[in-house]
């Protein structure tokens, strides 16, 4: 969607010739090839430093990260398909961060094929993921002691040194270094969804409030909005000081909100349930 005018243009998908948008070439050697437009199912998403590689976690017929090359000309953005990273195993990504030299660490979320089994873990607080990394000829390993309950959104420094990571199902914030070491974290009100980086160096960290159940239920809408509350927070990522920036208690308009995006002055808030898109004025 357009910022300005808030039109709307599918960049990859069932409305684009994808193979007219595909340039294979990059990623993991077992790719089998660019996503069909039937089975492409995006999720957490992030824009590398170069500003052109943009990774694309895949839920749609196979568990990868979609590789494409981002292109601003005068007639708008465009996508092409570069290649594939295929997470082994079983399980669920939900959000993807760059890294400086080509590859980039993964929130394994949750088995993907939840059952009643991971209902439990969730309700007793026993993990059911962790982050994952990705290189260029090493291909994959786990990040060390990043077990977690729910580990959500992620985001690395632009060196590539820090990673920082949604603990979901903990209601916290964690910060570490690349090989798992140096970890902090705090407590936050609301369960961290979502993680970017604002203009000013700071992390947004979106997520909502209330019980597993009632966030749970919330999965379900397509159309309208959750009545969820939520909470909008700006991180320090050196000192992990944190200030609350939108608390939308008692929801109206929209609720249940995953992500919050500042551009241009203005803050840009997702959700993971119904189809609306808050904005309303960052500070």
């Amino acid at each position: 969607m357009h910022a300005s005018d808030g039109v709307i243009a599918t960049l990859f998908g069932r409305d684009v010739d994808a193979a007219a948008e595909t340039v294979a070439g990059r990623g993991a050697a077992d790719c089998p090839g660019p996503p069909g437009r039937d089975g492409f199912m995006p999720h957490g998403i992030d824009l590398a430093a170069d500003g052109r590689t943009l990774l694309v976690v895949n839920h749609g017929g196979r568990e990868a990260v979609e590789i494409f090359e981002l292109e601003v000309g005068g007639d708008g953005p465009r996508l092409s398909w570069q290649g594939c990273v295929p997470l082994p195993g079983a399980g669920m990504m939900n959000d993807v961060a760059a890294l400086p030299e080509g590859g980039f660490v993964v929130s394994d979320f949750l088995p993907r094929e939840p059952g009643f089994g991971t209902a439990v873990d969730l309700m007793l607080g026993r993990p059911t993921g962790e982050l994952r990394r990705w290189q260029p000829g090493t291909g994959w390993q786990a990040v060390p002691d990043t077990a977690a309950v729910a580990p959500n959104g992620v985001a690395a420094s632009r060196d590539g040194t820090r990673l920082f990571v949604a603990l979901w199902g903990e209601s916290r914030l964690a910060s570490l270094d690349r090989d798992g070491g140096e970890r902090r974290e705090i407590e936050l009100p609301m369960r961290p969804d979502n993680l970017s980086w604002a203009p000013d160096g700071s992390l947004l960290v979106a997520g909502q409030k209330g019980s597993l159940a009632a966030t749970m239920a919330c999965g379900g809408i397509e159309g309208g909005a959750c009545a969820l509350p939520f909470v909008v927070m700006r991180v320090d990522p050196e000192s992990l000081a944190a200030e609350v920036v939108v608390d939308h208690d008692p929801a109206v308009a929209g609720g249940a909100a995953s992500v919050a995006i500042e551009h241009d002055g203005t803050l840009w808030i997702g959700t993971f349930a119904g189809d609306r898109l808050l904005r309303r004025r960052a500070g």
